[in-house]
């Protein structure tokens, strides 16, 4: 029996960042890729809704296996912004984050968005939506949870 196939992850965490200009409201998202293998070439974009993102900055490669670059959202063509990394290597290694940094003019926070996994002519292979990677307070705060009702639920009654 094959093993089962895997699906591609990107996962994100989002820092509301010291913004540099007063209004603006200055964030970071460092990208975690899993579950996929990328081959000379090959690569993947996250896009960035035209409407609440502007300013995108492509934060340096992760690594010398990856040519990063931001696109700008541009409402005169009615066009997602874009942060794409192509693979100059394969395999091209995923033990880094990749990073960019944006203007939020969005509400709240912000979250999850579409991306898409290509090939060398540029050919989807997969697509889907960014996950929020926990919190590390989140975690331990679950875990230690966990670990006190199951000290309770051994505790002599």
């Amino acid at each position: 029996m094959a093993p089962a196939a895997r699906a591609a992850a990107i996962r994100y965490a989002a820092a509301n960042l010291v913004d540099a200009t007063p209004g603006e409201d200055l964030w970071l998202y460092r990208y975690r890729v899993e579950g996929a293998a990328f081959p000379v070439d090959h690569g993947f974009s996250v896009m960035f809704d035209l409407g609440p993102y502007e300013q995108l900055v492509a934060g340096a490669a992760p690594n010398a296996d990856w040519d990063v670059i931001a696109l700008q959202p541009d409402p005169l063509l009615t066009s997602d912004g874009l942060y794409d990394a192509l693979a100059l290597v394969g395999p091209a290694s995923l033990a880094d984050r990749f990073e960019v940094s944006f203007v939020w003019l969005g509400v709240g926070t912000p979250g999850s968005q579409p991306f898409v996994l290509y090939d060398e002519s540029f050919q989807t292979l997969e697509s889907g939506r960014t996950t929020l990677i926990p919190e590390p307070s989140t975690a331990i705060t679950l875990a230690l949870g966990l670990v006190a009702l199951g000290a309770r639920r051994r505790a002599p009654r």
